[in-house]
């Protein structure tokens, strides 16, 4: 069961009050979840927050795109064509193990934003030409920045999951429950209710 708290649109109640924050920066949110200010994510990759407490089964996936700002811009088979282009990331974001590794090659073509509505800055810089492309998750993408970008280029689908911190016994009881629901495939459906309820 999920209500809004009436605090803010994105700050919900899981069960016994687990709050789960799903729209900051992704970076300060894996940092609120680790100081227990939240009480974990709708969606983490093992990676990023080594120390939070990880469903055994995937939430949901994501799936890391590369974005131009060219209309037309043709389809890339390989991402080797990006080696000389200057490519846009967000400071502290993982796009999975194979598009950081190809990233860490790019060298001082890669262009890092801080702070917050990194999408959004993504974008901009974009659109002025300071950057040729940008990376981000296919959904995430689709979700702040609607169609008016299309990939034209994107990796493997990768699993994430839903993660709590052990600050308070709560959270993970409704970790054991969220197991048990997530291999009757239950619970991939209700996270996926609770992402949509973002737009």
């Amino acid at each position: 069961q999920i209500e809004k708290t009436g605090r803010s649109r994105n700050d919900f109640k899981i069960g016994a009050y687990v709050n789960l924050i799903c729209d900051y920066n992704e970076k300060r949110a894996i940092s609120m979840a680790k100081r227990g200010e939240i009480s974990g994510l709708l969606t983490a990759a093992h990676r990023e927050a080594p120390e939070l407490k990880f469903t055994r089964y995937p939430s949901t996936s994501y799936r890391s795109c590369f974005y131009s700002n060219e209309k037309n811009h043709k389809q890339i088979k390989d991402k080797k064509e990006f080696l000389n282009k200057k490519i846009g990331v967000i400071s502290g974001y993982s796009y999975g193990d194979k598009i950081d590794n190809f990233l860490e090659k790019i060298g001082k073509n890669l262009v890092t934003v801080h702070g917050e509505d990194g999408q959004r800055r993504l974008q901009g810089l974009l659109k002025s030409k300071r950057i040729d492309y940008f990376v981000e998750d296919e959904k995430v993408s689709s979700f702040k920045l609607g169609n008016s970008l299309k990939p034209v280029f994107c990796g493997e689908e990768s699993p994430v999951f839903l993660a709590v911190n052990d600050k308070r016994s709560i959270n993970l009881k409704v970790l054991d429950i969220l197991n048990k629901e997530l291999h009757k495939k239950k619970a991939k459906l209700i996270v996926m209710q609770w992402l949509s309820m973002l737009e």
